[in-house]
Formats: structure tokens, sequence, C-alpha cells
């Protein structure tokens, strides 16, 4: 269970450091949209009251990349609470430990049918990659990009603007990090 509990740190690492740069990245944005991210007890928890859809509403490592204990639920709870928010703590079923699913449902918890999924591919050969005549990923403009993002996510109105300007937001301001490319078929 190490590696796996290992690969899943790994993946939230990863999330949650995404989540920490993309949303923050236009403070304009995350005050028009009521974005806020905390880290508590090792579990980073967002809270988005313009869109309280689970991606964007809930705590990410709870047991894994922090403690899952009852005073760090409790700390959740009242991150959320405070906020007029419903409390969603999201774990990795089948590698936390029985006892973290325990204390959630002792709390009121239940499982949602909605779930967000990663999937993984654990193998030491690549997959063929399949030949698309005309394929070409370029690099491309922030705002570019952003609108790549919110047609890829296939959302429109306030939540595409909120996907299309963070996307935007957060390759300008980590330049050092983050490159914006784009697919484009035959020139479109």
């Amino acid at each position: 269970m190490t590696d796996r509990l290992d690969l899943v740190r790994a993946l939230q690492r990863n999330e949650t450091s995404m989540m920490r740069t993309l949303f923050p990245a236009d403070p304009r944005l995350a005050r028009r949209f009521g974005i806020e991210l905390r880290t508590v007890g090792g579990a980073v928890c967002m809270a988005d009251r313009a869109f309280q859809i689970p991606l964007l509403l809930r705590a990410v490592g709870f047991g894994t990349l922090g403690e899952a204990a009852p005073a760090t639920l409790d700390r959740i709870i009242r991150f959320f609470a405070s906020r007029g928010l419903p409390a969603r703590v999201e774990v990795a079923d089948g590698v936390v430990r029985p006892s973290v699913v325990r204390l959630l449902e002792r709390a009121g918890f239940r499982r949602e049918s909605e779930r967000h999924r990663i999937h993984v591919l654990e193998t030491s050969v690549a997959p063929v990659s399949p030949v698309i005549a005309g394929l070409r990923v370029r690099r491309a403009a922030p705002a570019t990009f952003g609108k790549a993002v919110r047609d890829g996510f296939e959302v429109s109105g306030d939540l595409g603007l909120l996907f299309e300007r963070a996307s935007a937001a957060h390759v300008r301001s980590e330049r050092d990090r983050a490159t914006p490319l784009v697919a484009f078929v035959n020139g479109a």
C-alpha cells in the first residue's frame, strides 16, 4: 500500500499546487467568484462561493497529505461553515485507512455519487501515440491558452470565464514553471 499511497500523495501534491497557483493568479477574479484556498492540517481546502461544484469546493489530502484526526476534520468543517458552504472532503478510496472513512461517517459525511476521478497508467513502456494528420502543438499567448482551456472543459458563462481567465493569469504569473501549449489541426 505504500507505493499506492506515495503515488496518491504525489498526484495530490501536484493537484493542490495547481489549485494554489491557478485560481489566486488573478486576485480580481478570485474576489469576483469568492475563491479562497487554505491549508488546514495538511489538507488543501478550496472554497468557491460562485460555483458550488465538487471540483471547486473540497478539501484534498485528508488522510494522505495531512493527518486524518478529529481536530483537523473539525477545522476543515469550520473553514467551509464560516463561508456558508457545505464541507466536502475528498479521500483516496482504497488508499486511506478505513478509519478515515469511519471518522467522516461519524461526523455526518456521506459518500457522493459524483466523484472526481484520477486515472493513472502504471507502465514502464510508453503507449504508442496515434498519428493525427495536420496536428501541431505550439506555444500560445496566455489569452489563447485560456480560451483553449475553457473550450476543453466545454464550459460557458461565468464558469467558462473563470476557467479561461484563471488559466491565462496562471501562465502569466508562473512563466518560469508553466508553458501555455495549444494543439492545432491544420492551423485551426
